[in-house]
């Protein structure tokens, strides 16, 4: 859907159940898999993002996900 201002969504990745995706706190779509999963999320969490600032920030000072990269 479209996200206007004050607006949220998210979405949430489970092991072995695929990514979620929530719109204004409900479910609306589940895709199975860890690939989906990596490739989606590896977007902005990826040491090679295209907006490395913004993977800062949503890192702060913690590691990546195992599913992204398994070290620091």
């Amino acid at each position: 859907p479209n996200v206007e201002p004050g607006q949220t969504i998210a979405a949430v990745y489970v092991p072995k159940q695929g990514t979620s995706f929530f719109y204004e706190g409900k479910k609306i779509s589940q895709i199975q898999g860890a690939d989906f999963a990596k490739a989606f999320f590896g977007i902005w969490l990826d040491s090679k993002t295209s907006v490395p600032k913004l993977r800062a920030e949503l890192l702060g000072q913690g590691c990546p996900p195992p599913l992204i990269s398994g070290a620091c």
